[in-house]
């Protein structure tokens, strides 16, 4: 059983602009369905106050989850905690699963929150938590990193067939050169 079982339960489906939040209620029934944010401050505040209203009807604060998705949940993860709202991240993959249980094979942000809430409502799913900003901070380096090495690479394989091609051109006419030298004696 999950631990979030008896309690106010939020998922919410980032894409790159916007967001989709379902929240539940601490029976499982809808509490709203389909609430659509901006990433912007206003849209971030839309929320907060949503949230509010949430922990004021049922006297506790809900559990916020949103999946991973690269670098689009950061600034509502961070936005969030700043703002002292505990928020759970979870494997894109688990709800993946989830849906891939139904027979329609659809994307579809309206539905995929209301599907992180239930997962995480009702099924004892590993989150992860806050994420230091001086970890991402590396975690974004390491890429840049990867992404240079790729390009020295590549630059390093492209020097070295140049430089067989001009190789075997330049060994190729001292051949020239020498059977003319030979051919002339």
């Amino acid at each position: 059983m999950s631990n979030y079982y008896h309690l106010p339960v939020v998922g919410i489906d980032v894409a790159a602009n916007f967001s989709i939040v379902t929240a539940l209620k601490p029976d499982g029934d809808i509490y709203q369905k389909n609430l659509r944010i901006e990433h912007s401050l206003a849209g971030f505040n839309k929320l907060l106050l949503f949230l509010q209203k949430i922990e004021e009807e049922f006297n506790d604060s809900p559990r916020v989850f949103c999946e991973s998705t690269g670098i689009y949940h950061l600034t509502l993860l961070h936005f969030l905690i700043n703002n002292q709202i505990d928020i759970r991240v979870i494997n894109p993959l688990k709800t993946n699963s989830n849906k891939n249980s139904n027979i329609r094979k659809v994307k579809n942000d309206k539905l995929d929150s209301l599907s992180i809430a239930k997962i995480c409502k009702f099924d004892n799913v590993k989150t992860s938590s806050f994420t230091s900003e001086e970890f991402l901070h590396l975690h974004f380096l390491n890429l840049k990193l990867i992404v240079l090495a790729k390009a020295m690479l590549s630059i390093h394989l492209n020097l070295k067939a140049f430089l067989m091609k001009s190789m075997i051109t330049s060994i190729t006419l001292l051949l020239v050169m020498l059977l003319n030298v030979i051919s002339s004696f």
